[in-house]
Order: structure tokens, then C-alpha cells, then sequence
């Protein structure tokens, strides 16, 4: 994408548009109305370059503040073939794994699925309790947090509602 490109949209707004580039020619969209690419550019014509581009949807926690947008983290939890991405806003690296696991199911484990973590060396403790092999959030949750990723990404679209009026 050209990053030189100036454009300005101004009329009323009710949503959060942000596309991220990840590197390695990777860009990803997050729209808070939930719309792909193809509904955004009918939303705003201005943007028909980014019909050009490939983009994979990606998800914000609910109530979770985008304020920093020089500190976008993506975060997913590698364990089937296309996991949910997580856009984040952390000051680093260690506090977006943790709002990944705290804020999200990604890296829940399900009551049912628990049994797959129950230690086979030593299944119960001295007090006859399941020992298990996962992690645990901040909410004392079962999580998996084996296949986190946490890469750091860079806002390359951001619009946002401010009073009434779009900023890009």
C-alpha cells in the first residue's frame, strides 16, 4: 500500500474503522459495525484503494480501549487452522498477552475439555486434587496459553467518531 496516500473524509460517523498492516504485506481490518472490506468501500468511496489488498478480519475484546494506536498488538491463539485475531492497546509486549488471555475465550478451556489436562505423571495431588497442565487467567480460569502469539502491528487506517465529524 502507499503510505504517502492523503485523503479526508468529513460527514457523520457512528462507527471505529482501523486497518493494520502486520508486515510481510499482511493488512488486517477491524470495523466496529463489523462490515468487510467490500461494505467499507461502499461506506466510504474514498477508500476503493483497498479494494486491491487482501484483508483478514480481525476482533477487539468487548470494552476494551483502542486509545494508544502507536501500540497495536495482534494476538491469537494458534491452535486450529485460522484462529480469531485480537487487535490490542498495551504499552508492551507482556501486558498484551495478558489482556489477551484475561479478555478474551480465546485460551479458555472447557469444562468438558478440561480431563485432556489432567497431568500423567501425577494426576492427583497429596490432598486428592486433579493436578492439571494448563495456565490460569487473572479470573482463576483454565486457560491454554501454549500457542499465543503476540506481534506488534502498525496503524496504517484509523477512522474514528469525534463529535460528529470523521478523522482519518
Amino acid at each position: 500500500m502507499n503510505k504517502s496516500k492523503k485523503f479526508s473524509i468529513d460527514r457523520d460517523h457512528e462507527a471505529t474503522v482501523i486497518v493494520v498492516e502486520g508486515g510481510q504485506g499482511n493488512f488486517y481490518l477491524y470495523d466496529s459495525l463489523g462490515r468487510d472490506k467490500f461494505a467499507l468501500v461502499d461506506a466510504y468511496p474514498e477508500l476503493k484503494f483497498l479494494m486491491s489488498h487482501n484483508f483478514t478480519t480481525i476482533y477487539v475484546p468487548d470494552d476494551h480501549d483502542l486509545g494508544d494506536w502507536n501500540r497495536l498488538w495482534l494476538c491469537c491463539n494458534v491452535d486450529c487452522f485460522s484462529p480469531p485475531l485480537y487487535l490490542l492497546s498495551a504499552s508492551n509486549e507482556s501486558d498484551a498477552y495478558e489482556m489477551f488471555v484475561d479478555e478474551t475465550t480465546a485460551c479458555d478451556i472447557d469444562e468438558d475439555n478440561l480431563e485432556d489436562y489432567v497431568l500423567e505423571e501425577e494426576p492427583v495431588d497429596e490432598n486428592g486434587h486433579k493436578n492439571y497442565s494448563c495456565d490460569y487467567s487473572a479470573s482463576g480460569k483454565p486457560v491454554d496459553t501454549e500457542g499465543v502469539s503476540v506481534q506488534p502491528v502498525t496503524p496504517y487506517l484509523v477512522i474514528y467518531h469525534e463529535g460528529a465529524k470523521v478523522k482519518v
